[in-house]
């Protein structure tokens, strides 16, 4: 459905408000009753105990926050479970995984990005080129380096990385290129955390690619893909503030 409007007087006008001024409607009252009824409904459902640990601790596990996980199930009185690298074929895919995802996550929220190449080359190297997944990886990964240079202020080296690496990266679709297009446009801002760029210094950024990174070490290990894409989705529509910012989590 599309909105019409219908002319049918000569010198007639029409007036569209897109929020410049206040609503005739109480479209701020709609909303926030709407809310309220989200609310209620939820505070109305029943939900046991054992299944909110469950839905909790796959959070945990499928992000990759080992840390927290162990520390939940000591606070539940639960068996911790075995944290084997990639290369173990008996766990499931985010128990096998998650000792590498808890390595990896926690270097690219410290801004170590090569250490977190190192550990891709080393325990998911299927990651590392010959796929739409690892291209994607490569893209946020490469993108992250540049920007953590950005933020230590090695102009050269950063000018430098973008004609050595970023440049090289495959063109793909408008929201890759417009990616790719604004991160190297902090170049150019004398202070960048002052900038409209400022947002991808922010420690949001860095949990944004943790998630990406994450999503696809879990697609090449067997999780099904429509999970890791719904991680990758959450990653890039979320803003949120990570459980764990230590390079040890």
């Amino acid at each position: 459905m599309y909105p019409t409007v219908g002319l049918h007087s000569k010198n007639e006008q029409v007036v569209v408000n897109f929020g410049a001024s206040p609503f005739r409607f109480d479209l701020e009252g709609l909303l926030a009753d709407e809310r309220e009824q989200q609310a209620a409904a939820v505070q109305r459902m029943s939900v046991a105990a054992t299944d909110v640990h469950q839905i909790v601790r796959g959070y945990l596990l499928f992000h990759g926050y080992g840390a927290t996980l162990a520390a939940f199930d000591a606070a539940a009185g639960a068996e911790g479970i075995a944290q084997p690298m990639c290369e173990g074929d008996e766990a499931d895919p985010m128990s096998a995984t998650l000792a590498t995802r808890q390595a990896v996550r926690g270097a690219i929220m410290s801004g170590q990005l090569v250490p977190a190449m190192e550990l891709l080359r080393q325990h998911c190297p299927a990651l590392l080129g010959g796929s739409a997944v690892a291209d994607e990886v490569q893209l946020h990964m490469s993108c992250q380096q540049y920007i953590e240079l950005i933020r230590e202020a090695r102009i050269m080296d950063a000018m430098q990385f973008a004609q050595s690496v970023l440049a090289g990266l495959k063109p793909g679709a408008a929201r890759r290129d417009s990616q790719l297009k604004e991160v190297v446009a902090l170049i150019a801002y004398e202070h960048p955390e002052q900038s409209p760029l400022a947002h991808l210094l922010q420690q949001s950024q860095r949990e944004l690619v943790a998630d990406v990174v994450n999503a696809a070490i879990l697609q090449v290990a067997g999780q099904p893909p429509a999970a890791a894409a719904i991680a990758a989705e959450d990653a890039a529509a979320t803003d949120s503030s990570s459980i764990e910012y230590s390079s040890q989590p």
